[in-house]
């Protein structure tokens, strides 16, 4: 078992190493915001805080946590890990197709950059976004709170031959390790609504990002059909959502951290509700003009809120 662990501790060493000059620039302290050396270990120059390293992908947890924050975090990684534990091989389906499409028109007008950034902020075991948007953008940045989940994610980013142009690291969006304005695009998809302090992690989010930031949240319920809500409620409690959004909510206090909206998407309407229950049965070409028009569906009656904000 020591040699397995000496092993894992080498290669988590030199996964750092071949990245460390691709992205170290992008990075801080978590906890004093003080540069930090990927030399024979992983530390922060300023506080001389050592932050661990499994199988190359850094952890970067706040010392400060509070009580009823870690026990929502707690509670979050515990299920999350589990869940990304037992992921299969790396497979795009249709419904992240889509999203990728998405994503694809959050950016589709941003300040052209010669290597854009891109991070998602609560990216999954999956890490799907971050790898398809590897073949696009120059370097690519993933984090969850999931050990486990970033772990898969490096693994299914070197299988799909990006591995080189993605980084994955353990953060809470409430505290990021990132320098002000080092991300480009950035994504945070059915994040906020699991956060203790969301608030905080709106501002972080609009701290560390430069230009694009695109936002999935569930509406909010007075905006959902109320045979829905059950099952709502019932989701809610086991994945462990603290609340839903409006449009106008989300709107402001992005506004308060110079960031204005720039388009709004509503999705889950009806006609999803059915593609989703009739999976099974529907031809490809029809499961994707079930999607185009569930995306032009402009009614705000709606399960999904999608939000594109940029920089004033």
């Amino acid at each position: 078992s020591f040699v397995i662990l000496f092993y894992m501790i080498l290669k988590g060493r030199e996964f750092l190493h071949i990245r460390k000059e691709k992205f170290i620039h992008y990075f801080q302290c978590v906890d004093c915001g003080g540069q930090l050396s990927f030399d024979s270990k992983l530390i922060c120059k300023s506080c001389q805080r050592e932050y661990e390293v499994v199988e190359g992908v850094p952890v970067f947890l706040p010392s400060d946590v509070k009580d009823d924050q870690k026990s929502q975090l707690d509670a979050q990684s515990k299920y999350f890990d589990k869940e990304y534990t037992e992921l299969p091989e790396y497979k795009l389906e249709n419904w992240r197709k889509s999203m990728i499409k998405r994503l694809d028109l959050a950016s589709e007008n941003q300040i052209e950059k010669e290597n854009k950034v891109f991070c998602d902020f609560g990216v999954g075991g999956t890490a799907y976004t971050v790898i398809e948007q590897a073949k696009k953008y120059g370097h690519c940045l993933g984090t969850d709170i999931s050990l486990q989940g970033m772990i898969k994610a490096s693994k299914y980013a070197e299988q799909q031959g990006v591995g080189d142009k993605c980084f994955f690291f353990v953060a809470t969006v409430e505290k990021l390790p990132l320098k002000s304005k080092a991300i480009d695009f950035t994504a945070s998809i059915s994040v906020l609504e699991h956060l203790f302090d969301d608030q905080k992690a709106i501002s972080e989010l609009c701290r560390v990002s430069n230009d694009v930031i695109y936002i999935v949240v569930p509406n909010t319920y007075k905006r959902v059909w109320l045979f829905l809500w059950p099952m709502y409620y019932y989701n809610d409690k086991k994945v462990g959502h603290l609340r839903h959004y409006a449009e106008e909510d989300l709107e402001k206090k992005f506004k308060s951290h110079d960031f204005d909206k720039k388009q709004v998407i509503y999705n889950g309407h009806l006609v999803k509700i059915s593609q989703i229950l009739l999976n099974k049965y529907l031809s490809n070409e029809k499961w994707w003009k079930m999607e185009e028009k569930d995306f032009v569906n402009k009614s705000k009656i709606a399960a999904q809120l999608n939000l594109i904000f940029g920089r004033k």
